[in-house]
């Protein structure tokens, strides 16, 4: 977002004339009566005007009439580039200059008739100089040049204010002649170098305009540029972002001791450090405003140096106890105290002028002062300790308040809220309220919050205030009631939290003056009818949805944001976005949490998007996303089906593109991260080397399967665990070409042992069938490759441990739970470290006796095993270190 000022000039042209006068003759006997004649009145010579485009231009003409009056005057343009004149019948024509690309002459005529009918006109030009164009300037950060470019023109600007820009460096912005604010917010700067070279700079705000320091020097090196600039009138940092990066600023180093023109100072640091300010270095004469938060004060008593202080607001100043220093701000007007740990309320009761009193959690607790303070137009209370005591009663005498807000207190005598007839803004929070009845007297209020209300259900005391334009409900009681909103025509800015609660939003339905809408709700019930004519942002956080919402009734819709949170049951599942329709006017549009989503091709509909993210879909073609030509900043996350991505490099007005936990192309990703002027965020571990041709997998069972467990990379997919129950083929598997563990759960046919794609699977290293049915009746045929075989039949079926075909070279062999017969070849599984027996029918073992790597054993539940021969194989292998059995 971008605001600015143009730079106006007022040019005046002061008309003069110059009066011609008549003669008459002499009178005698006799002479013969003159008739005389009219004279038309008079219009002096009107200069031609010099100025630029867009000043504001001031005419004034002197017109006369020697014999008359004048009756009328008429201003009308004659030549040049079209303009609104404000007045033309008076002396004084008056009208803003046109944007223009190039020189222009405009050409006016001023018209006199005098009271016998007659007339004369004059002319008179005004030409006008362009101011150059944004091109002539020479800004190298894309981002600053965008910023400019969004709605300016020309270099013909005073103020630029940048949001939501990433910008990294200034370089350039002194080519502005005249500029004298600078307001950046939500950047990277790493330098301010730029603004010293401003001469006409006197405001300079900066809201986290910084980028995360590498290291402490560059901290010191950003104040030490601003130190420079006290030539400023108005300086403003706040500065809440603090990550595992580290601070951006480092306000001990902020020299204030140069700025002796400062009369507004806001240092706003919004963290635990608490650093040190050197307050005491700032002249104090011209001091009018001051804001410091999360800070510590060199020398408190310094505070009181700021004589001229109209305006003060202080949040968590570390060890301010006193609030002595008030004492010597006769002018004080406006005083805020946020977390303060002074609890003195006495220099606060002297300053009954205040128009403006906020406070908030500090240490006091009797507000009854607050009676004598009969010209507060605002007053915010929080309470530090829960439920405070406050009597409405102790402010009832405040007529002309025109703001309050109350948090955190335990109140009496709630029905003198109606005493506040002038209200045009209530906030209330955490009260023990009952009834909203004081609404009644209230008819003047346009913004009014009601938060944590709990014994508050009824809403309709909401039609007496018609006049709402900004009203914000969270946490009532769970059964309000929300149709009471359907009068509330008037309504520009709406939001409601109930985590409970259902939500229609044809309630809503009458809000035709509706901009901005915020719902968190349990279920949200959208309507194809509903219209919005007004209506720039929604937010809706829902449990779940009764269907999309239709955008196509909202047509000044900007901006989208649809989040799914948890949910339980299958109710309200979104698989598509179709019945979203379409919008030409939508510019950002964010959608998470639908994880059943399938099908995004709507989203080809928003053609004039720039922002958009998804967060959960199982879609698995992006076309239409790609389609989005006018695209600045894409966000993908959660993509759990396999995707290509290439194709989103044609987007090229992208400039910030993220990748996340989605299965993408490996090769599309490392394609995406080159992208030159685009800031990539792609993390995607998991992403895809070569997809799964689903299509090989011929049996319907083993396709569900890779689809449902999604193994999507036949490369990076070394481990495959299914049902095997209903699996009758293995045919396909052979893709997933570096497979090293397969698990095949439930009853499995034995006939699997003997498909011929299990063989070929040459990587494989490890086997699990847990659970096998049907007999052996042929050889199986595994792979040479296994080190490890796990079978677990579970069932009185015996099996033929030959008809296995185990390769010897396994290291680990678990038949658990299989009934054994013809196992003597075992004696053949040399490398063998780990064997589990246990319920497996043995008898002899003197097939182990050669199984000298051995490491463990188990032998659980053979009941015929001889307990000596137990005894004996401990003794005979050299390696085992543990050997199970009943004979322990």
């Amino acid at each position: 977002m971008i605001k600015s000022a143009i730079y106006k000039g007022i040019v005046t042209s002061l008309l003069t004339s110059t009066l011609a006068a008549c003669g008459g003759s002499g009178s005698g006997k006799g002479d013969t009566p003159v008739t005389s004649t009219n004279k038309a009145p008079v219009i002096a010579t009107i200069a031609p005007i010099t100025a630029m485009e867009r000043d504001s231009i001031t005419a004034v003409a002197t017109v006369t009439d020697e014999d008359g009056a004048i009756e009328t005057l008429l201003w009308e343009q004659t030549a040049g580039t079209t303009v609104e004149l404000i007045n033309n019948n008076n002396e004084t024509l008056e009208f803003r200059a046109p944007d223009i690309n190039e020189a222009t002459t405009l050409t006016f005529k001023l018209t006199a008739t005098d009271d016998k009918g007659d007339s004369s006109s004059q002319e008179f030009t005004v030409n006008l100089s362009a101011y150059a164009p944004l091109s002539s300037l020479t800004i190298s950060d894309a981002a600053l040049a965008q910023c400019l470019s969004d709605t300016h023109q020309d270099v013909g600007i005073s103020i630029v204010e940048c949001t939501d820009y990433p910008i990294v460096t200034l370089s350039g912005l002194s080519d502005i002649g005249g500029l004298s604010t600078v307001s950046i917010k939500n950047a990277e700067l790493n330098n301010l170098n730029e603004l010293a070279q401003i001469s006409t700079l006197t405001v300079l705000k900066l809201d986290n305009a910084f980028a995360a320091a590498q290291n402490s020097s560059n901290n010191d090196a950003r104040l030490e540029q601003v130190n420079k600039l006290n030539k400023l009138e108005s300086l403003s940092i706040i500065e809440n972002k603090e990550d595992s990066s580290g601070k951006r600023l480092a306000f001990q180093m902020l020299d204030l001791s140069g700025f002796t023109q400062l009369h507004t100072l806001e240092i706003e640091n919004y963290s635990s450090q608490y650093e040190t300010i050197q307050l005491s270095e700032l002249p104090s004469d011209k001091l009018t405003r001051l804001t410091l938060s999360s800070l510590s004060i060199d020398d408190k008593s310094t505070l009181k140096r700021f004589s001229n202080l109209q305006s003060l607001s202080l949040t968590y100043i570390n060890d301010l106890d006193s609030l002595s220093f008030l004492n010597s701000i006769p002018n004080l007007t406006a005083l805020t105290l946020d977390n303060i740990e002074a609890a003195d309320s006495t220099a606060i009761e002297a300053k009954t002028n205040l128009t403006t009193l906020v406070l908030n959690r500090t240490q006091l607790e009797d507000f009854s002062f607050l009676e004598k303070f009969s010209e507060l137009e605002k007053l915010g209370l929080r309470s530090y300790y829960s439920n405070a005591e406050f009597d409405i009663a102790d402010i009832s005498s405040n007529t002309k308040l025109t703001s309050l807000s109350l948090n955190n207190l335990s109140v009496d005598n709630a029905s003198e809220l109606s005493t506040f007839t002038e209200l045009q803004s209530l906030s209330l929070k955490s009260l023990n309220l009952s009834s909203l009845r004081f609404l009644q007297a209230m008819p003047q209020l346009t913004s009014l919050k009601l938060n944590s209300l709990h014994n508050i259900n009824d809403l309709g005391w909401l039609s007496f205030t018609p006049n709402l334009t900004e009203l914000y409900i969270r946490e009532l009681d769970n059964n309000a009631d929300f149709s009471a909103l359907s009068e509330l025509k008037n309504m520009r800015d709406l939001t409601v939290d109930s985590d409970y609660s259902n939500f229609a939003l044809d309630t809503l339905s009458k809000m035709h003056a509706l901009e901005t809408l915020n719902l968190e709700v349990s279920l949200f019930e959208a309507s194809s009818e509903t219209t919005f004519p007004s209506l720039k942002t929604l937010n809706v956080k829902s449990s779940s949805y009764s269907n999309m919402v239709n955008l196509t009734n909202f047509p000044a819709l900007e901006s989208v944001e649809l989040s799914k949170g948890h949910y339980y049951g299958n109710e309200g599942k979104i698989t598509t976005l179709d019945s979203l329709g379409s919008n030409s006017s939508l510019k950002s549009f964010k959608i998470s949490g639908f994880k059943e989503l399938e099908d995004i091709s709507q989203i080809s509909q928003f053609e004039n998007l720039e922002t958009l993210s998804i967060n959960y879909s199982l879609a698995a073609d992006i076309s239409d996303i790609a389609s989005l030509t006018k695209l600045k900043s894409l966000t993908l996350s959660n993509f759990s089906t396999f995707f290509r991505a290439d194709m989103l490099a044609s987007l090229n007005n992208l400039e910030r593109l993220e990748i996340q936990s989605s299965a993408i192309y490996c090769d599309d990703q490392e394609l995406l991260k080159s992208l030159d002027g685009v800031t990539t965020n792609l993390s995607n571990s998991n992403c895809i080397k070569k997809p799964v041709d689903l299509s090989l997998i011929t049996d319907e069972a083993f396709k569900e399967c890779i689809e449902n467990r999604r193994y999507q990379d036949a490369v990076r997919n070394t481990s495959l665990s299914c049902d095997g129950s209903a699996i009758e083929s293995l045919n396909g598997i052979t893709q997933f070409e570096a497979i090293k563990t397969l698990t095949l759960d439930g009853s499995v046919n034995s006939s699997l042992l003997r498909d011929p794609s299990l063989a070929q699977l040459h990587t494989l290293q490890r086997l699990d069938i847990r659970g096998l049915t049907g007999q052996l009746t042929a050889k199986a045929t595994l792979p040479q490759s296994l080190t490890t075989f796990e079978l677990n039949t579970y069932n009185q079926t015996v099996y033929d441990f030959a008809l296995f075909g185990l390769p010897t070279t396994l290291t680990y062999l678990d038949l658990d739970n299989t009934k054994l017969k013809n196992y003597s070849t075992i004696k053949n599984y040399a490398y063998l470290t780990r064997l589990e027996l246990d319920y497996s029918n043995i008898s002899d073992l003197s097939p182990l006796f050669g199984l000298t790597n051995l490491e463990s054993l188990s032998l659980y539940g053979n009941p015929s095993i001889d307990c000596a021969q137990v005894s004996k194989l401990q003794e005979s292998l050299p390696n085992i270190w543990h050997i199970s059995s009943n004979c322990n």
